[in-house]
This record gives structure tokens, C-alpha cells and sequence, in this order.
């Protein structure tokens, strides 16, 4: 009961991920994507060899840059090889990983690493479904429809493409992966100042969306932290400055007191700490 509370606990305070779980999850997750979408693929593809229906024209419809059946059943072989090697690859990534992750220690790099298997669990959801909307199209069989009736599919569809061209050259986003820093995404806030600011040209990618855009909204977003609180510490420092003159008054007028000079010496000493917080702040590498 006691551990079971201590895990609640965790999760309330630190965000706890166990990347084991994750792992084992995401194992799970391909395990069964490879049991449904590889044999939907591969008996989609032989019926566009060998049909005279077009297909293809409802894949155009959501995206698909085709003009024949061969050329769809080509790209949908190729999306569901792409998904499958680079859930492997990024397994492997999170086993690599700390046993533990939380919210207060955890890496931009390892941040990364979670935010891909995301977007890979998501591939896996629709991939299928496209695949199924397409033949629902040109077949008009209802016992193709899943439950949600495809009311979201064309904007699905949109996201999906987007995606998916990232993992398309798997082996360049890993590669950034590998490249990103280990520096945590809560503490230390200079580097990913940096990064927003794409000042430092270890993190510019070019044309890798997903991790440019993603680091630069985490950065512009500790930014902007950074800017509010800059200027709460500076009305802090203006209270305190206010407060430490209403004392040297008092202790003008009333005679020196040692208990009103210890008051000003710990509002002095306040002040300093607010002036090196908001320099450090302050500090955007240009």
C-alpha cells in the first residue's frame, strides 16, 4: 500500500516515466500493427495489381501524390516499412534511456526521444484506417467503416503525411537525435535560449521539421517564462527598495536601532540575490 502511494505521489509531483513500461508498450503496440496493418498492406497491394477500379483516385483525395494503382500500392508498402523499422530504432533508443525519467531531470535529448515514439504510436493508429477509408471509398462497403465513421480523415490524413515525411529518411533524424544535448530541460536555460533563438547551428536541421519546430517551442516557451518572471523579480526589487527606504526614514527620525539596520541589511541582501537572478535571466547568448 505504502509503494503504491509513493507511485501516485510521483506522479503527481515529478511527472514519473518508467521507460521500461514505455518500451514494453510500444513493443506491444508495433507486435499488433504488424499483425493487422502488414497483412491489410499486402492484401491491399495485391488487389490494386490486379484491379481495373481506381483507387488510387481516393488516395489522392487524402494525400497521396499518386497516378496508378501500382504506384499506390508501391507507397503504402514503403509507408508501412518506414513505420515498422523506425519503431525498432526508436525501442532500442528508449531502452537506452534511464529506468526513470521525470519532469525536473529529464533531457532535451530524452525529451526528443519520447515526443518520436509518440508520433510513431500515432502513425500506427492511422495508417490502417487510411488504408480501409480508400477501399470503403471505392467499394462503398460499410463493413469497412471503423466506428468513428471516418468523420476525421482528411484531416488525419494531413497530419499523417506531414509526419510520415520525417521518418521517410530515418536515418537523418536519428542521426539529429544523436546530436542533441543532454543539458535539462528545467535548471539550466541558456542552451535552449540558444536553440530558440537558432543561435547555435548544432541544432538547425534545415529541412527536419519535427525537431527544429519542436525545440524551438520548448525554447521560445522557456523564454517566455523567463521574461515573466524576469519582471516579477524586478517588482519584488522595487518593494524591497521601497521598504528599505521607509526603514532608513524611520531610522532617521527615530534614532539608529539595531533591529531596523538588520531589517535593511536582509532586504539589501534580498536585492542582491534578485540582481544575480535577473542577470543570469537575462544572459541570451548571442
Amino acid at each position: 500500500m505504502i509503494e503504491t502511494l509513493k507511485d501516485i505521489w510521483d506522479r503527481m509531483t515529478n511527472q514519473v516515466i518508467k521507460t521500461t513500461d514505455l518500451a514494453m508498450s510500444t513493443t506491444q503496440t508495433l507486435v499488433a500493427f504488424k499483425d493487422t496493418a502488414v497483412e491489410i498492406t499486402s492484401q491491399f497491394s495485391i488487389l490494386l495489381e490486379q484491379t481495373n477500379l481506381d483507387y488510387y483516385k481516393e488516395a489522392k483525395k487524402i494525400g497521396y501524390d499518386v497516378k496508378s494503382n501500382k504506384e499506390l500500392a508501391k507507397v503504402l508498402m514503403d509507408d508501412c516499412d518506414t513505420i515498422i523499422s523506425a519503431t525498432e530504432e526508436v525501442i532500442e533508443r528508449i531502452e537506452d534511456l534511464p529506468k526513470i525519467l521525470t519532469n525536473t531531470s529529464i533531457t532535451i535529448k530524452q525529451m526528443t526521444i519520447l515526443e518520436i515514439t509518440k508520433k510513431l504510436e500515432s502513425l500506427m493508429f492511422v495508417f490502417p484506417r487510411l488504408e480501409m477509408y480508400i477501399m470503403y471509398k471505392v467499394s462503398g462497403d460499410k463493413k469497412l467503416l471503423y466506428k468513428s465513421g471516418y468523420e476525421d480523415i482528411l484531416r488525419t490524413a494531413v497530419l499523417y503525411h506531414d509526419v510520415i515525411k520525417d521518418f521517410k529518411s530515418k536515418s537523418t533524424i536519428f542521426k539529429d537525435v544523436d546530436g542533441l544535448s543532454s543539458v535539462m530541460l528545467r535548471g539550466e536555460v541558456s542552451e535552449i535560449k540558444a536553440i530558440a533563438s537558432k543561435n547555435d547551428t548544432r541544432f538547425n536541421y534545415g529541412k527536419n521539421k519535427f525537431i527544429t519546430s519542436w525545440i524551438y517551442n520548448i525554447g521560445k516557451l522557456s523564454v517566455d517564462m523567463d521574461i515573466a518572471k524576469i519582471e516579477r523579480l524586478k517588482d519584488s526589487k522595487k518593494l524591497m527598495e521601497l521598504k528599505i527606504l521607509e526603514l532608513q526614514e524611520t531610522e532617521t527620525s527615530g534614532g539608529v536601532s539595531t533591529q531596523i539596520s538588520k531589517q535593511i541589511e536582509y532586504y539589501e541582501n534580498k536585492i542582491t540575490k534578485l540582481d544575480r537572478n535577473i542577470e543570469e535571466l537575462s544572459n541570451v547568448e548571442d
